[in-house]
């Protein structure tokens, strides 16, 4: 019975490759692919990794937290956990935060012991990208602090995509600064 099914994942391996010799097989074990969420915010198309991620969120209730930096929104409680929730674009841009949460979404993501809702402009769903499709250089347009926060760039036809790095935005030194004030 081992042979029969070793012979039907080769012959489906070979088929694989007939109708897509560019991509490499999608069924081999050795083709690396990423598979994220992919959010937007402002121009820019992201990725968070969905090792990192949890899920989406539409609708959360939060209280505001006085007297903190622009971006972070609040926390909020999830399933017993506390969240810290932050605007994302007002983050990565040091700007000041949205009012509400209307028409925007959170993404929650976790870091070791710390639970983040990222609040971003559009989630546009699920993202599966080859290792090969990893660029070497960010779009010339990209803002530098954008790319400091990401782990890779991606490219798929004409469209750049940032993996971010959930790692990196906690141990940036605005979000650290933050969480001194907070705890």
């Amino acid at each position: 019975m081992a042979t029969n099914s070793a012979s039907a994942f080769n012959y489906l391996n070979e088929l694989d490759k007939q109708f897509s010799p560019d991509v490499g097989s999608a069924i081999s074990q050795d083709v690396q692919s990423l598979q994220s969420l992919h959010f937007r915010i402002d121009n820019y198309d992201l990725l968070l990794p969905l090792d990192t991620s949890t899920e989406v969120i539409n609708k959360i209730d939060f209280s505001p937290i006085p007297i903190s930096r622009p971006w972070l929104m609040g926390v909020a409680s999830v399933r017993g956990q506390l969240l810290t929730l932050i605007d994302l674009k007002g983050f990565l841009f040091n700007t000041e935060s949205m009012s509400n949460l209307k028409n925007k979404r959170v993404l929650t993501a976790r870091s070791g012991h710390v639970f983040l809702g990222l609040v971003v402009d559009q989630v546009v769903g699920m993202a599966r990208l080859w290792e090969m499709q990893n660029e070497a250089r960010h779009p010339a347009s990209w803002d530098e602090t954008v790319v400091d926060l990401l782990r890779g760039i991606y490219r798929k036809d004409d469209t750049y995509f940032g993996l971010c790095d959930i790692e990196k935005i906690v141990h940036h030194q605005r979000f650290m600064e933050m969480q001194q004030t907070l705890y």
